[in-house]
């Protein structure tokens, strides 16, 4: 422990623990512009990956993507350790990165007891988007159906937006079985327009209204059509995203899963198979993507069973490949690594970015000159992810432009924030 100007902050040798970060936190609540600003109000723990799976020290599964101010977000599932013998799933965590290499994790931002009227321990798959400033996380909680939580911030916590679920079996029609409302999947097309894609044996599609926490009434539900050849029938897990001009929905099909896709010219089809783009994942009857680009890459995110001491069908963990397209624009087979994807490396143009934007917030960046300006007091600290310090003075400006990207804090004696380089 350093004995610093840091009133009610204590910079520690070892990465901060859950009981640590909330004692911090608890500390400087009340010096900070609102309860919501302080830099390490729920995270709670840091690490570097070393490959794939990109999470070890729990099991993860169902992994959903959001890119929000330069950083990947990561929701998944958390499974219970081995020896499962069905899905025992609790709660959903989230996970952030800015260099695809150094990671953080958040308090849990969901738990399946949240939904009131939702099946426990089923916090199955789900998606978050952002939306006017607001993130909506839609999940499914096996026989129940899907319902939708709200956050301000994109690692939340997040509550229940409706108090019942915004879609049951009776919004999926054609198919008997009580399982095929799940694994829904948002996508926002240029225009604005929100739809909603869902189902288990069927891909359902809808349009959102712009509460994003209603069904356009007027559109309906519609089943995705599908033509060409199927090697492996539509199971689950929908996922859309679009590239020059084209929509591409992935899922998983057949059992064992393997990810397929399709392509249309239209968000609501039909859409026109392409064949298999991911093999069964080592070790997990289930498979389940999310597909980003991220500065300037595309990436494949799915899990598998790959913790060698627990690892399985029931205790899965996440993991995270390149993606790349060929000359007609159709996927490349995704290759399975250990090694996983490259970090990405700062550069000079890097945009650091406060947390807080505040009239409040002490500190200023000026991109140009990559100055951090203290807009009050001359002191200085600046931690990096671990708590170890990595500059601190005496002045009004300090430079940030041979920093490595990463998550750090920076104090002024009586006001701290994280900022992401």
């Amino acid at each position: 422990m350093s004995n610093t100007f840091i009133d009610n902050f204590t910079i520690y040798n070892t990465t901060l623990s859950a009981s640590q970060i909330s004692e911090i936190y608890n500390n400087i609540k009340d010096k900070s512009v609102t309860p919501a600003t302080p830099i390490i109000s729920n995270i709670t723990k840091f690490w570097e990956s070393k490959g794939n799976p990109i999470i070890t020290h729990k099991y993860t599964c169902d992994p959903a993507a959001l890119v929000y101010n330069d950083t990947l977000f990561i929701y998944t599932g958390q499974d219970a350790a081995g020896g499962q013998s069905y899905y025992n799933i609790n709660n959903w965590a989230v996970f952030a990165t800015t260099d695809m290499k150094n990671f953080w994790e958040y308090s849990t931002p969901l738990r399946a007891s949240d939904f009131t009227w939702g099946t426990q321990n089923a916090a199955w798959a789900g998606q978050v988007i952002e939306k006017n400033g607001k993130f909506y996380w839609y999940t499914s909680s096996n026989t129940t159906g899907i319902g939708v939580a709200v956050s301000d911030r994109p690692e939340g916590p997040f509550k229940d937006a409706l108090g019942k679920p915004l879609l049951t079996n009776a919004n999926s029609p054609g198919m008997s079985h009580s399982w095929r409302t799940i694994d829904p999947s948002v996508f926002i097309d240029d225009d604005g327009q929100a739809w909603l894609y869902w189902g288990n044996g069927a891909c359902w599609v809808s349009k959102l209204n712009p509460d994003m926490i209603s069904i356009d009434s007027n559109y309906g539900v519609k089943m995705i059509s599908f033509a060409g050849h199927f090697d492996f029938p539509f199971t689950e897990a929908p996922w859309v995203h679009k590239k020059n001009g084209l929509y591409y929905l992935s899922y998983a099909a057949g059992f064992p899963e393997r990810i397929q896709y399709a392509i249309s010219t239209s968000p609501d089809g039909p859409f026109e198979n392409k064949g298999i783009i991911n093999e069964i994942a080592g070790n997990s009857n289930t498979n389940h993507q999310a597909i980003v680009e991220y500065k300037g890459n595309w990436y494949f995110i799915y899990h598998n069973g790959g913790i060698q001491t627990d690892g399985g069908s029931f205790s899965r963990s996440v993991c995270i490949d390149k993606l790349e397209f060929d000359e007609n624009n159709l996927y490349k087979p995704i290759i399975m690594t250990t090694k996983g994807v490259d970090k990405i490396e700062s550069t000079n143009d890097e945009i650091i970015k406060a947390e807080v934007n505040s009239a409040d917030n002490p500190f200023y960046y000026d991109r140009g000159k990559q100055l951090i300006h203290m807009k009050n007091g001359n002191n200085y600290q600046i931690a990096d992810s671990l708590g170890h310090i990595v500059k601190s003075g005496n002045g009004k400006k300090v430079s940030v432009m041979n920093f490595a990207a990463g998550v750090y804090i920076i104090s002024n004696g009586s006001k701290s924030f994280k900022f992401i380089r």
